[in-house]
């Protein structure tokens, strides 16, 4: 058999909702298993959609998540988002920190790669153990002083700013020294790692950043469900939302009312609603479709801003209606807007806003040009290839002396609790 350099990784997932982060841990999880690595998944949610399964190989642990959230005020940037997630509490902060630590120590990682995992980020740097990033840009703050606003459309001080990172940074100190860290330590510091952003740099949530690795989107997954679309129209339309998004209701009604033909996935919606707004002409799956064979003839994709699926939806040539949840989505959604390839949903949208939108994107050919473009200008992409050079730069980390083998360790069935 053939002899390989094998190394030890943990892939960490920490801070953030949706498939997206799962799906992309799982790829590099996989690739790296074929490669002959030693692979530990600390995941925020270990539920497999549909058509999916681990890994082989592949050791799977639950994330140590904060016990609880503190949110007074909408957070004004990325320090005062950690804050907000549990990093505003020393005791809190010095349990989890203790509990990426013991993974660690268990996984005998020699790189973390860390999708939204600031925690594992922070336990990476005090153990001396080598990491990097991977995902989402807007989970990596771009090397300015203070961070930028994630509130653009606000006026933020930059005392404010300031005041926010100040008082991250504080929180972290006292929690270092409840572990037994005696050293100060800033959170900027624990960024300054090699990042790897899952996507495009027009796309960048924070702007073009000079220097800025974007290896271009690791979706899609392989998915097991297929659909054709059924009818010979100019008005087809492929939405991805979830039952969770403001106005998600208004969004499926106006788009029974629209006339288009429709397929809607939406995971976890409730059998009840499903039943509601199917039609011939619009069915509703609550299960993970394929995507790459229903894009190139769709006219319109409808979403939240979820990046993976728009950036997908881009690369296709498909316009974008928005309505966005959280500040990552919206923040990405208005750069989708400044390219002139889709629109937003108003807040607080009724079913007459929706469908405004909906056909604006439908009539309008300026959008569909800008989308078209945008797939021109990113050609030729693939989501294996980026995770090719995702995998390479994750070996580049690896000790010179990995030791080489064949055998890997087993999943054990179950994550762990």
């Amino acid at each position: 058999m053939l002899m390989v350099k094998m190394g030890r990784v943990l892939i960490a997932w920490e801070l953030g909702g949706a498939y997206g982060h799962l799906m992309r841990c799982l790829r590099l999880a996989a690739e790296l298993g074929q490669k002959g690595h030693v692979v530990t998944l600390a995941l925020k949610q270990a539920e497999l959609p549909s058509g999916f399964g681990w890994p082989t190989g592949v050791e799977v642990q639950r994330t140590p998540l904060p016990a609880r959230t503190y949110v007074r005020r909408p957070p004004v940037n990325f320090a005062a988002l950690l804050s907000a997630c549990g990093f505003e509490c020393p005791e809190d902060l010095a349990l989890r920190l203790r509990t990426w630590r013991r993974i660690l120590d268990q996984s005998g990682a020699d790189v973390v790669v860390a999708d939204h995992a600031p925690t594992a980020l922070l336990a990476a740097r005090i153990s001396g153990v080598p990491s990097l990033a991977v995902g989402s840009a807007f989970a990596v703050p771009p090397a300015l002083h203070p961070w930028p606003s994630i509130r653009p459309w606000e006026r933020v001080s930059e005392g404010a700013l300031r005041a926010s990172e100040r008082q991250l940074d504080e929180q972290v100190t006292k929690t270092l020294r409840l572990i037994g860290y005696p050293e100060p330590l800033r959170m900027r510091e624990v960024f300054e790692v090699e990042a790897l952003f899952d996507t495009f740099a027009e796309l960048d949530h924070y702007g073009l950043r000079r220097g800025g690795r974007y290896i271009g989107c690791m979706w899609p997954a392989p998915v097991a469900h297929g659909v054709p679309w059924q009818f010979n129209t100019d008005r087809r339309v492929l939405c991805y939302l979830r039952p969770e998004v403001p106005g998600f209701e208004q969004g499926l009604a106006a788009l029974a009312r629209s006339g288009a033909e429709a397929i809607c996935v939406v995971p976890k919606i409730d059998a009840s609603i499903a039943r509601r707004y199917a039609t011939k002409r619009m069915r509703i799956a609550s299960v993970p479709l394929d995507f790459s064979e229903l894009l190139p003839e769709a006219n319109l994709a409808v979403c939240y801003g979820s990046s993976a699926f728009s950036t997908e939806a881009l690369l296709a040539g498909v316009p974008l209606l928005m309505r966005p949840q959280h500040v990552e989505q919206w923040l990405f959604a208005r750069r989708v807007v400044d390219l002139g390839c889709g629109c937003l949903v108003p807040a607080n949208a009724g079913i007459t806003e929706w469908i405004s939108g909906l056909n604006a994107l439908l009539e309008e050919p300026g959008y569909q040009t800008a989308a078209r473009a945008f797939g021109d200008r990113n050609r030729p992409h693939s989501g294996e290839n980026a995770v090719v050079s995702a995998v390479r730069a994750i070996e580049a980390h690896l000790p010179a002396n990995a030791v080489p083998g064949v055998d890997l360790p087993g999943y054990r069935g179950q994550p762990s609790s």
